[in-house]
């Protein structure tokens, strides 16, 4: 028996902000849970984080996520959709520290357990 349930409305995915402390990170990511939409993120995480390689040395902070699509429109039109409204709202308030990202659908989740 599988342990693990693809779901093909989730997005799921990471930012990289670099130069940043988990404190404003997180307050941006607090400020998405509060939103109207907050309700839409099956899981929010704020995290330290290395770069993409060991030569970089930079200090990063990564959001991870899984967020669910609202299933009113085309689905790539709301992937695409989530993405611009997320990179933009990361791009205001961090500008250039928004240096990665990996978003993805589907998602196949493998265990979501409460603390």
């Amino acid at each position: 028996m599988a342990l693990s349930q693809q779901m093909d409305d989730v997005v799921g995915g990471q930012f990289k902000i670099r130069g940043e402390n988990v404190k404003s990170v997180l307050f941006q990511a607090q400020e998405w849970m509060s939103s109207s939409v907050g309700h839409r993120f099956r899981y929010l995480a704020v995290r330290d984080c290395t770069g993409a390689d060991a030569r970089e040395t930079d200090y990063m902070v990564a959001i991870d996520f899984l967020y669910a699509l609202p299933g009113e429109k085309d689905f790539e039109r709301e992937h695409q959709d989530f993405y611009h409204k997320y990179t933009d709202l990361l791009r205001r308030a961090f500008g250039n520290g928004l240096v990665r990202w990996d978003i993805s659908t589907p998602v196949t989740v493998v265990s979501l357990k409460a603390a």
